[in-house]
């Protein structure tokens, strides 16, 4: 997800998951984008991919369908919204 957030505008994503067949995506917020550790990628990456991932949730490209403790599932939009 860190790659496809580097590599991708946040407009785009939505349909990259949607070629791929991925309907839901399983984050482990205790690992994902966290203490700077998505900055091996470049310095300041992970803010900058912090600020990415809010963006397709603002967007609803994903929309928060379950919570684990730290693993929370996100539903992908299907298309049928706007």
């Amino acid at each position: 997800m860190e790659m496809l957030l580097n590599d991708h505008p946040p407009e785009e994503i939505k349909k990259i998951l949607k070629q791929d067949g991925i309907h839901h995506l399983v984050i482990n917020w205790r690992f994902f984008l966290q203490e700077n550790n998505a900055d091996r990628l470049g310095e300041g990456q992970t803010r900058i991919l912090q600020r990415k991932f809010e963006a397709l949730l603002q967007q609803n490209v994903l929309t928060l369908d379950r919570k684990f403790g730290n693993v929370w599932i996100y539903a992908v939009d299907d298309g049928s919204s706007p």
